[in-house]
């Protein structure tokens, strides 16, 4: 017998909007059914893509503005109904954002709700004022955001880890990217930093471009290639920070590209300089095509890196250890190749996708029987 899952999201896209198609993905047809409230993006047509019954919202309130009231309690009601008319087994939140919303509809059917916490933004007084703590199950995608989580007041019985698992069959160390390198027009000797995933203050790459500016300017071989959208503004000042090596092509910019394994096959060096992050999906994209990874210590890196045995984990905001560890991968191709295979079988063994599917699908199993 199928059964109906009511999902309500409200961003855009990102890792978090991959983690929930990839999850979505792995519920066979013949059990479940989803039926998603969400805002027309990429994501929702992504859902429609996986046979989800999409229904559109022009605008999904903000909870708890005063000014959004009634709005509030209109998107609530609407969950009731979408719920009841497709006779839901479970109203799920696929982001914290919207746990209000999935957490009181549900509570008036008297059925389950389920949040993903997977916001490394959200402050531990949030989750009491998104009403998280009254969800039946709260997924985090990290130990980190998991004590967070539950120090924030939600029930440590009813918080679970659900590590982000990663595509093998699109992520893996034979993808070929000499193509890239020879469109980025390399010179042969070249070693190539990659930073790769959406541009903003949070993500670091102005850090990143402070840490490299001083080792492209000592070793000619290093060049760095910057993968991803963002504010313009935001990108404007990185362009400006870098302006020295723009002119010659060792420090380029490039928009998101959709076969991003390539671009990750393609570089020699993966550096994600973030200041924070509640998985890090890059981190564990560039480790499964077998690159060295230089990671900030935040989101699941430490156990992404299973203590530094598979990339190089440094402090968060500070270049030097940054600078180092960039610096020390760079000349040694060795130590390169050893992480970048270490790096594949971590992945492979403890975070791969079926996996995470499995853990998902025994989650909903539990709370709908």
């Amino acid at each position: 017998m199928t059964q109906s899952i009511a999902l309500i999201h409200r961003a855009g896209w990102g890792g978090a909007e991959q983690t929930l198609l990839d999850l979505i993905a792995g519920l066979p047809g013949e059990e479940w059914r989803v039926t998603a409230t969400v805002l027309k993006n990429r994501f929702s047509r992504n859902l429609a893509a996986l046979n989800v019954n999409v229904e559109l919202m022009r605008k999904i309130p903000a909870w708890r503005k005063g000014r959004d009231f009634i709005a509030c309690y209109v998107c609530t009601l609407g969950m009731v109904g979408m719920a009841q008319r497709i006779c839901a087994k479970v109203i799920i939140a696929g982001d914290i954002r919207t746990a209000p919303f999935a957490i009181r509809a549900a509570l008036n059917l008297k059925i389950p709700s389920l949040v993903f916490i997977q916001d490394s933004t959200i402050e531990q007084r949030h989750i009491m004022a998104y009403r998280v703590d009254e969800a039946d199950r709260v997924l985090c995608p990290s130990n980190r955001q998991l004590q967070h989580t539950i120090q924030g007041g939600v029930d440590p019985s009813r918080a679970i880890l659900l590590p982000v698992g990663i595509d093998t069959d699109r992520f893996n160390p034979n993808r070929d990217g000499s193509h890239l390198r020879s469109q980025w027009k390399l010179r042969k000797d070249a070693v190539l930093v990659g930073c790769i995933g959406s541009m903003s203050s949070l993500k670091g790459q102005d850090l990143l471009l402070d840490a490299m500016l001083s080792l492209m300017q000592e070793d000619k071989r290093i060049q760095l290639i910057l993968v991803g959208s963002g504010k313009k503004a935001f990108i404007r000042e990185l362009t400006e920070q870098a302006d020295e090596f723009l002119s010659n092509g060792r420090v380029r910019f490039v928009d998101w590209m959709d076969d991003v394994e390539a671009a990750y096959s393609a570089v020699d060096v993966v550096a994600v300089p973030s200041w924070s992050e509640s998985f890090s999906r890059v981190t564990a994209e560039a480790m499964a095509c077998g690159k060295a990874v230089v990671a900030t210590q935040t989101g699941a890196v430490e156990e992404l890196f299973d203590q530094d045995r598979c990339g190089i984990s440094v402090p968060v905001g500070e270049d030097s250890p940054m600078q180092e560890a960039l610096a020390r991968l760079v000349n040694d191709a060795e130590l390169r190749v050893q992480l970048g295979h270490a790096a594949s079988e971590r992945i492979a063994s403890h975070f791969p996708l079926a996996k995470s599917q499995q853990q998902f699908r025994t989650i909903l199993q539990s709370i709908c029987s």
